[in-house]
């Protein structure tokens, strides 16, 4: 309860403590509340307490379809959209999953775009771990493009574009702080990749939680995407595992497909995750570096099974293997490194 200008405390909204009710006996939000809560959440200040609280009996609970099928309409009701033409792929995953890996799905778009795919790649800083997609982008020296124009000529030079999910959305910079401080997964994890402003029809979505492979997929199908993946290695990456089975979910044309692959099924070695973890950005980034050095070694491995599974997802190839083989080529031509050097010279960091 935050005091008002008085040094009156202010008290929560009137439907608080009925949804706090609901959320701890599993009910789902009522829909006169459910707009209620977004506004709240994503107003200028939510008062800190109220929102924590929110946000906690909501992860008990569990996030549900509707959740994130309703979550992502209100914030793409509400983003600074890019129109930037079709044929564009994002892989963009949930985060939040404790791992401490470096930043895998960040460096995977940049191999899928190396192979000759478009790929707009949302992301944010970290809010529960140790670095988010913008914190390696910004310490390669990457900035983020101000506008549309500018976003379309860097994605036909580089064949990728990198986006910062606060400049698009502008109605949740409010909760950073609550997010870092709270520091456990929340709804905002899942709307994320749902909210990428170039709306992509292909995606590929790693997601940290179990519970949420199947809500999650479904989501994804009812908001439209052509073809998509939804990917949980079974050792609690919010990637595809080489040290545990991978359950998957395959959406194409409305459909949700289950299945489940391990190393084997990319013709690669198992690596524990042990392998993958980092403590800081800098980390990550010599990571990503060993990863697209050209040498054999876990790092490019896991980098490989990611990046084949997106270019068999998108149609460059007809399976897995064969994903793996493109991204491997791709990788040892030095291409990925002539995008980055591209992007520090067109959009450098400020």
């Amino acid at each position: 309860m935050t005091p008002d200008s008085h040094g009156i405390p202010c008290p929560a909204p009137v439907w608080m403590s009925g949804l706090l009710r609901d959320l701890a006996s599993k009910q789902d939000i009522k829909d006169d509340v459910f707009e209620m809560v977004l506004a709240f959440l994503t107003g200028e200040t939510p008062e800190m307490g109220d929102a924590m609280a929110i946000l906690s009996a909501w992860a008990t609970r569990g996030e549900r379809v509707e959740d994130f099928i309703r979550g992502a309409q209100f914030l793409r009701a509400r983003m600074r959209p890019w129109c930037l033409g079709d044929g564009i792929m994002d892989t963009c995953g949930t985060g939040g999953d404790g791992a401490s890996t470096f930043n895998i799905s960040t460096v995977v778009g940049l191999v899928i775009a190396a192979s000759g795919v478009r790929v707009v790649k949302h992301g944010n800083r970290a809010q529960s771990g140790t670095s988010g997609s913008t914190d390696l982008v910004s310490h390669w020296n990457i900035g983020f493009p101000e506008g549309q124009d500018q976003a379309l000529e860097i994605l036909v030079k580089c064949g990728i574009v990198f986006c910062q999910a606060i400049k698009h959305h502008p109605c949740l910079a409010g909760l950073a702080s609550i997010r870092r401080r709270l520091g456990i997964r929340t709804i905002f994890n899942g709307l994320g990749p749902l909210c990428n402003p170039s709306l992509p029809r292909v995606q590929m979505i790693g997601v940290g939680y179990p519970d949420w492979v199947d809500p999650y997929a479904r989501a994804l199908a009812a908001l439209g995407t052509y073809r998509g993946l939804v990917v949980h290695g079974n050792d609690g990456l919010d990637e595809i595992s080489l040290g545990a089975k991978t359950s998957v979910r395959y959406i194409h044309n409305g459909m949700v497909e289950e299945m489940v692959w391990d190393a084997s099924d990319f013709g690669l070695p198992n690596h524990s995750s042990k392998f993958f973890r980092v403590n800081s950005v800098e980390e990550s980034a010599a990571m990503a570096a060993l990863s697209l050095s050209g040498k054999d070694n876990p790092p490019r491995q896991i980098v490989l099974a990611n990046a084949g599974a997106g270019l068999w997802l998108i149609g460059k190839t007809a399976s897995l293997r064969e994903g793996v083989e493109l991204a491997a080529h791709s990788i040892d031509s030095g291409k990925p490194g002539e995008i980055l050097e591209s992007l520090q010279r067109i959009c450098p960091f400020k």
